[in-house]
């Protein structure tokens, strides 16, 4: 297959755009931090720049700065912290990385200048993030907004604004939060966390919240897109039109699309054919009494959605900093929007303590699925996670609504859990080296839209599987991952089936769980487990056979659930297969992608 995806790939540099093929796989060459370069190496001074004794300057000083802009250390106990202690550091927290903020804000009217970059730091220690005195703090006014306000609704209401305040949502751009060291600067909470609604069991707030905050950075209006007249294959094409309705406003006020401008770009299409593509080579599956469709992506439509920055503007047509990572086909209404994400945003260096200590079951409680949720990335382009430890969690890590985010050497231990890392709504993340010891319910995976993601050299544990929560995710890559495949762990309600559209791929994927001589990726006894026609090559370890499709199809159409005519053959399965039992070369199918890539640009 690699050989197949090198030739085509080579070919198509040399065809013009309308002439350029499929790959036979997604192109991920492009994922992580800053498409794929080495992580920063941040060189602090041994002490703040600017004494926080002296209150004002922090903020006031000129040390530290160079030619590179400037870089300066806002030590969290020069504001109070104190990491010997069990007391709440809360709102030191809160005034060191507001004092590096004030910082940042008095150097952005020096447009000559790259922007100050603040490094919220904590020496080695345990730091109380929300303990004892937070949890009594927000259930004591939560006890008193019940008595006061009678109305339901305008209780949830203030309910939901008054919760979401326990976690420290940390905003801003060009920032580090940084410690010591992952084995000895410990950042803690203590007690579970209220959910915003008593039934809402995902619903409880993440300790820490980091990036634009405004669900994935502040969106600009759409701007429809010319519609392509033939079909254009994904990881084929760097440019689009704007429709001619599109952008009128003059270029000269800021307002038009431009050269370094973060975009999403969506299309979504409710056309039956359009769904029945998604689905192929399946059919949706329907309630046999009713009729009626299980599946909500014929009611929603195909979604299809990336995150870009606007590389050069020629009249109407942007070329953008990737090419699309979409099939674009006829008759699909495209639009792009700006955004305003966090940029430069890192996280490192430090241990997130959770105090999760029960026998974990799977949507039993609020506590169980999200009491305690760590680390939540929100509306990052350009940002990473290194050398950081999750322990005892219900939720580890979350990143979403964001792109070109890479997440290196990342543990997570403790008890089981509920979600070890979930990749949402983002495009080009790359996580490697990341192992999960905890044994969580859902090992890390993908959600909601997520596509063209990479998980390098992944570890979870035999008994745990990886999840795949639905929501018309595709293309994403688990290269060389090594764990268990094990039955109900891949997540998703049975509306947001399946699990995966096209374009999952295990690539020398190492099975370390239980043997499967035939492992269903359609699911024919459930409603859940369901991932179209997935990619698995060279998959060693315990055996890791593939269900076939006419089995499937069979017993849904016996069911009433669907109508195949004819039936697929015995020997079609439920995956393309190549290599089963053995490795195959290249060892790592994004390592070789970054090569190839960086051949042809050389």
């Amino acid at each position: 297959m690699w050989q197949q995806y090198q030739r085509v790939w080579q070919a198509n540099q040399t065809r013009p755009p309308e002439a350029r093929k499929p790959l036979p796989l997604p192109d991920v060459s492009r994922a992580g931090y800053h498409q794929g370069e080495a992580l920063p190496a941040l060189e602090l001074e041994p002490r703040d720049a600017g004494e926080a004794s002296d209150k004002g300057s922090a903020a006031k000083g000129t040390a530290g700065e160079s030619e590179k802009g400037a870089l300066r250390r806002f030590d969290v106990t020069a504001y109070g912290a104190d990491g010997s202690d069990t007391l709440s550091d809360r709102r030191a927290i809160l005034k060191a990385h507001a004092a590096m903020r004030d910082w940042q804000r008095q150097g952005s009217d020096d447009a000559d200048r790259p922007a100050r970059r603040g490094v919220l730091y904590f020496p080695a220690g345990d730091y109380v993030v929300y303990g004892a005195a937070e949890r009594d703090w927000f259930y004591s006014r939560l006890v008193a907004l019940k008595a006061a306000v009678a109305d339901a609704e305008r209780q949830q209401a203030l309910r939901e604004a008054l919760l979401k305040m326990q976690g420290l949502s940390l905003a801003g751009s060009h920032w580090t939060l940084m410690g010591a060291g992952s084995d000895v600067t410990h950042l803690k909470q203590t007690r579970p966390m209220l959910p915003l609604h008593a039934s809402w069991y995902w619903s409880t707030p993440w300790l820490l919240h980091l990036g634009n905050l405004a669900e994935g950075g502040k969106q600009e209006e759409w701007q429809a897109v010319t519609p392509t007249s033939h079909r254009q294959p994904a990881d084929t094409q760097d440019a689009i039109t704007l429709a001619d309705e599109a952008d009128e406003a003059d270029e000269t006020d800021g307002a038009a699309l431009a050269p370094g401008d973060e975009v999403l770009l969506e299309s979504i299409d409710k056309r039956p054919e359009a769904v029945a593509r998604a689905l192929a080579p399946y059919q949706m599956e329907k309630d046999a009494s009713t009729g009626e469709s299980r599946w909500l992506i014929e009611r929603d439509g195909v979604i299809k959605r990336a995150r870009y920055r606007v590389v050069a503007r020629d009249g109407k047509r942007l070329t953008l900093s990737l090419p699309v990572v979409h099939e674009r086909f006829p008759g699909e209404q495209w639009r792009i929007a700006r955004l305003h994400p966090a940029r430069e945003v890192g996280v490192q260096g430090i241990t997130l303590n959770g105090n999760w200590r029960g026998h974990f079951k799977h949507h039993r409680s609020a506590e169980d699925d999200s009491g305690f949720g760590l680390l939540d990335l929100d509306g990052i382009t350009d940002g990473w996670v290194r050398d950081v430890r999750l322990d005892s969690f219900n939720q580890g890590v979350k990143v979403r609504h964001s792109s070109q985010l890479t997440l290196e050497d990342v543990t997570m231990t403790g008890k089981p859990g509920h979600i070890a890392m979930t990749i949402s709504d983002s495009n080009q993340v790359l996580a490697r080296q990341v192992v999960d010891q905890s044994h969580a319910w859902h090992a890390p995976g993908v959600a909601r839209y997520a596509t063209h993601n990479v998980y390098l050299e992944l570890e979870h544990a035999g008994d745990s599987g990886i999840e795949l929560h639905g929501q018309q995710s595709r293309d994403n890559v688990f290269d060389r991952k090594r764990g268990g495949h094990v039955r109900d762990r891949w997540g998703a309600s049975v509306g947001h089936q399946p699990n995966h559209l096209r374009g999952l791929v295990l690539w020398n994927p190492v099975n370390t769980g239980k043997p499967h001589a035939a492992w269903h990726f359609m699911r024919a006894d459930s409603h859940f487990g369901k991932v179209i026609m997935p990619t698995v090559v060279g998959a060693t370890g315990h055996a890791l056979g593939i269900a076939n499709r006419h089995d499937y199809v069979r017993v849904m159409n016996a069911k009433g659930v669907t109508e195949y005519d004819p039936l697929p053959p015995m020997d079609a399965l439920q995956a393309r297969v190549e290599s089963p039992g053995e490795a195959v070369k290249p060892a790592s199918l994004y390592r070789a992608q970054r090569e190839l890539l960086q051949e042809t640009r050389e």
